[in-house]
């Protein structure tokens, strides 16, 4: 039998006052507003806010990041995420309905990155309330609500990354 992994989990009426230092994964519903790292996958669903940047091994967005961005393995940007400021991760999916403003730099094999700008070009709603937990033993437990705007992305250039750690 399969051992089930527990994440810390920060509920929606949840306000931290400063930065957040998390070591394994997490699922983060409420407001941050100094910078959030994670030492596994972190989840920020619709009702997150951040005010400051995100450091994650995995980071699957559905809330609000107004600062840079650094993922060592890969990024979902869900439906509803507004993210504004530099990405910089290994892979990259974009769901329909997820907005981003700001740089991309897409980390390749070895020290060469691809880089890209990308702007807000439409935005046609707002992220609206929180689905809350489902049940004690449903994977996620937190479902992503419809939200804002698409993307798009244009290539700008390769630049060389200096190694993380």
């Amino acid at each position: 039998m399969r051992k089930a992994v527990l994440a810390t989990a920060l509920g929606p009426d949840a306000r931290v006052e400063g930065d957040l230092l998390l070591t394994g994964s997490a699922v983060v519903a409420g407001e941050v507003t100094g910078d959030v790292r994670c030492g596994g996958t972190l989840e920020l669903t619709a009702t997150a806010r951040v005010g400051g940047g995100v450091r994650a091994e995995a980071l699957r967005l559905a809330g609000r990041v107004n600062g840079g961005v650094e993922v060592a393995g890969s990024t979902a940007l869900l439906r509803g995420a507004v993210l504004g400021g530099v990405l910089t991760t290994g892979r990259l999916e974009v769901e329909p309905g997820a907005a981003f403003e700001g740089r991309l730099v897409l980390r390749g094999d070895g020290d060469a990155a691809a880089e890209a700008e990308a702007e807000v070009v439409s935005e046609d709603e707002v992220p609206g309330p929180l689905a809350m937990p489902h049940g004690a033993g449903e994977a996620g437990g937190f479902a992503a609500v419809p939200g804002a705007g698409r993307a798009a992305m244009r290539p700008r250039r390769r630049v060389p990354l200096p190694p993380v750690g």
